[in-house]
C-alpha cells in the first residue's frame, strides 16, 4: 500500500510537472511576440522615425528659405503709413510726373509742328525760317523736310569802260626854286568797271609808264628817270588800284585805293566828278601827294630847298562803254 501510495505520488508529481510545462509554454507563447512580427515592428518604427526626421528637416528648411511661390498672406490690417512719409513720397512723385507730362506735351507739339511744316512745304517754295528742334526732345527722329533756298538773282556786274588815250590826260604840277612847272605822263593804261547803281563791285586800276613823264624842260625831263627821282630802271611802273568807290554827292565820287611808286605803297583817296551820257563818260579830279613819301627826290633834292614837296596830280579820263 505504501508502494502504491508512493507510485501514486510519483504519477501525480510527473503529471503536475507536465501540466506546469505546458502551462509555461502557453504562457511564454502568449507573452512573447513572434520574431518576424517583432522585426516588422522595428522596421515600421524606424520608418516612422525617419519620416518624422524628414518632416522636421523640411519644416526647418522651409522656415529658413523664404517662400517665392505663395507668400504668406497677412490677415491683420497694416498699420497706417506715416503722414510725413506719404507727403514726402507725393512731393518726389509729383515733380517726376510733371516733368514726364511736360516732356510728352513738348514732344507732341514738336511732332505736330513738323507734320504741319511737312504738309505745307513744296519744292522751290520758301516757307520762312525753320526753328531748330532739339533732337533729345523728339521721341522718334523725323527727317527734316528739304526746302529749296530762295534764288537771289546775281546783281549785274558793272560795265567796263575803255579809256581813250588820245583825249585822256594824267598830269602833275610842282614848284622849283619857287617857280611853278607842269608836266604829264604820256603813256598810261586804265581798266575801269563802273556802275553808279552797283558801286560795291566797281573798280579802277591805272598803270603808269614812269619813263613817259614830260615837263617841256630838257634838263628836268632828263633828271626825272634817274635814280634820285623815279629810278625807272628798278621801278618802271606806277600803279593805282581802288575797289572802294563811294558817292559823295550828285555826280561826285571818291575812290579809296593804293598808290605804288618805287615799291612804296600809300593809301590815296581820289575825288572825281563823273558825267555819263549814253555810252560816253568823262571823269575829272585832282589830288595832292607828298613826293618824299615815295622817296622821289633824294640826296640834295630830299628837302624843299630847290624843289617843292607837294605835287598836284590831275586826271581827266575820257572813256567809252565797252559793248557786251
Amino acid at each position: 500500500m505504501f508502494d502504491n501510495q508512493v507510485m501514486g505520488l510519483k504519477k501525480t508529481d510527473w503529471y503536475a510537472k507536465f501540466l506546469a510545462l505546458v502551462f509555461s509554454l502557453l504562457l511564454i507563447g502568449a507573452c512573447s511576440p513572434d520574431t518576424s512580427s517583432s522585426r516588422d515592428g522595428e522596421v515600421a518604427q524606424d520608418v516612422k522615425n525617419e519620416t518624422l526626421d524628414t518632416s522636421e528637416t523640411l519644416e526647418i528648411r522651409e522656415a529658413d528659405t523664404p517662400s517665392i511661390i505663395q507668400p504668406e498672406v497677412i490677415t491683420s490690417s497694416p498699420k497706417p503709413a506715416d503722414s510725413k512719409t506719404e507727403k514726402t513720397s507725393d512731393l518726389k512723385a509729383k515733380p517726376e510726373e510733371s516733368v514726364s507730362q511736360a516732356q510728352t506735351q513738348k514732344n507732341e507739339a514738336t511732332l505736330d509742328e513738323e507734320a504741319k511744316l511737312s504738309e505745307n512745304t513744296k519744292l522751290g517754295e520758301n516757307t520762312g525760317p525753320i526753328e531748330a528742334v532739339d533732337s533729345e526732345s523728339v521721341a522718334s527722329p523725323i527727317a527734316a523736310p528739304v526746302i529749296a533756298a530762295p534764288v537771289i538773282a546775281d546783281r549785274k556786274k558793272p560795265d567796263q569802260w575803255l579809256v581813250n588815250s588820245g583825249t585822256s590826260k594824267l598830269t602833275f604840277a610842282g614848284t622849283q626854286t619857287g617857280t611853278k612847272f607842269e608836266g604829264q605822263f604820256e603813256k598810261f593804261e586804265a581798266t575801269i568797271r563802273f556802275d553808279p547803281e552797283n558801286l560795291d563791285q566797281s573798280s579802277i586800276e591805272i598803270l603808269v609808264d614812269m619813263s613817259s613823264a614830260k615837263t617841256g624842260d630838257r634838263q628836268r625831263d632828263t633828271s626825272l628817270p634817274a635814280k634820285e627821282w623815279f629810278h625807272i630802271k628798278e621801278h618802271p611802273t606806277g600803279i593805282y588800284i581802288s575797289n572802294q568807290i563811294t558817292a559823295v554827292g550828285a555826280g561826285a565820287y571818291e575812290a579809296k585805293g593804293t598808290l605804288k611808286i618805287r615799291d612804296i605803297e600809300k593809301e590815296i583817296v581820289l575825288p572825281f566828278s563823273l558825267d555819263i551820257e549814253g555810252d560816253k563818260a568823262v571823269a575829272k579830279g585832282r589830288v595832292t601827294i607828298i613826293r618824299t613819301g615815295f622817296e622821289v627826290g633824294q640826296g640834295q633834292w630830299a628837302t624843299d630847298e630847290w624843289v617843292g614837296l607837294n605835287v598836284d596830280v590831275g586826271y581827266e579820263i575820257d572813256a567809252t562803254r565797252k559793248p557786251n
